[in-house]
């Protein structure tokens, strides 16, 4: 995925930054930026694992926005509870909405209005 090269990269230049700030006596490093070298040693990767991490990437249609799974959510816990909406969260290995991935996001909200939907029916 495109954020495990920028999390790589930004890891990279934390540590050199730390290795900088730890040695006081060697300030030939310290001008050189460390998100520049972080960034040329993640772009230096394999041409198969770019290939990879974009085939593990969501496409675009792969998603929705947000906004979506916020009102099927809160449809559920009006309808149903908390605690219902919470259940049909942690399938996903989250408590709250707003800690899903966007790759989550269909399937979060298809789970909430399908669980809402078992409330409208029985009201029915």
């Amino acid at each position: 995925m495109y954020l495990d090269v920028e999390i790589e990269a930004l890891t990279v230049a934390i540590e050199r930054l730390t290795a900088v700030l730890s040695n006081a006596n060697n300030t030939a490093n310290f001008y050189q930026p460390a998100a520049q070298v972080a960034l040329s040693e993640c772009t230096s990767k394999s041409a198969a694992d770019q290939t990879r991490a974009a085939q593990d990437a969501p496409a675009a249609s792969d998603t929705i926005p947000y906004d979506d799974v916020k009102k099927a959510v809160l449809a559920l816990a009006l309808a149903k509870g908390r605690e219902a909406a919470v259940a049909v969260l942690q399938p996903f290995g989250v408590l709250k909405a707003t800690e899903l991935r966007p790759e989550q996001y269909i399937a979060a909200r298809d789970a909430a209005l399908a669980a809402t939907e078992t409330v409208d029916e029985a009201a029915a």
